[in-house]
């Protein structure tokens, strides 16, 4: 969950019974803590050790008001269940809080990642917006995520030959297209990424809710990586031999035969540069 700086936050945390799908009953919930640590707390002192209520069963709810939500950042939180049989019970329940006229993270690829993300922006199909698996992990993914693949666009740019050494602030994103061809090695990347985090999904075996089965998501998202991988390897090469111009390489009319041999044999069996 996100939230602006300065916002209320609720914070909803769910227990199950031991097949993962019954809530438990609220006259078995003896009663639940929240614990919420702010950016700056000691590991060992949060802020907020507060009682929770329990407005349905598996449910456990705790507000955090406006003013604990002052400082941007991660919040560490947990929901602790007590079970009238005496059994506790913790569920993570972190947030972040974004100030929203601060920019934050900003890199000078930032233009090719917003480029990557309105190319995935539409595929999700969570309630927030985003990849379905962040709703089982609660794990964080956007663009600040998608920034840190950019090593990885680097080193497969740089690899190809010829070889170059760019960095995310020397890469040329204004000249040549360089914007669209980082914005395509990201797409790739965070298909990979994507394919790895979908790779062990349950089997649902004899549900009625067909919407659920996400199991070929790694196979779905291979086909979308053939075509987009293929079109990113396309404009690499062409973009390495327009930038470093290495297609419009001289002809070499000269041997170290020198001037013994006719001049049509002087061009035919002259070395070419790099192509």
């Amino acid at each position: 969950m996100r939230i602006f700086t300065g916002d209320t936050a609720t914070l909803n945390a769910y227990i199950f019974e031991e097949d993962d799908e019954t809530p438990v009953p609220l006259t078995d919930i003896a009663g639940v803590n929240f614990t919420v640590r702010k950016p700056g707390d000691p590991p060992n002192s949060p802020s907020i050790n507060q009682p929770g209520t329990i407005p349905e069963d598996g449910l456990g709810q705790y507000i955090v008001q406006s003013v604990d939500t002052d400082v941007a950042g991660e919040y560490l939180s947990r929901a602790q269940f007590t079970l009238t049989d005496g059994t506790v019970r913790s569920v993570i329940v972190d947030f972040d809080v974004v100030d929203p006229f601060e920019e934050v993270g900003s890199s000078p690829g930032d233009s090719a990642v917003d480029s990557a993300w309105r190319m995935l922006e539409d595929l999700f199909d969570s309630e927030l917006g985003g990849p379905w698996l962040r709703d089982m992990t609660k794990a964080r993914f956007d663009k600040s995520k998608m920034r840190l693949l950019i090593p990885q666009v680097l080193l497969e740019i740089n690899y190809v030959q010829p070889q170059s050494g760019y960095t995310e602030i020397t890469f040329p994103y204004t000249a040549n297209d360089g914007t669209a061809l980082f914005a395509q090695g990201l797409l790739v990347a965070t298909i990979i990424h994507l394919m790895r985090s979908y790779t062990e999904q349950p089997d649902v075996m004899n549900s009625p809710v067909g919407f659920l089965d996400r199991k070929r998501y790694t196979q779905a998202w291979k086909f979308i990586y053939d075509i987009e991988e293929a079109k990113f390897q396309k404009w690499l090469w062409g973009w390495k031999l327009y930038t470093f111009r290495s297609s419009n390489a001289a002809l070499l009319v000269g041997t170290k035969a020198g001037r013994l041999l006719p001049a049509p044999l002087r061009s035919r069996s002259a070395g070419r540069g790099w192509y």
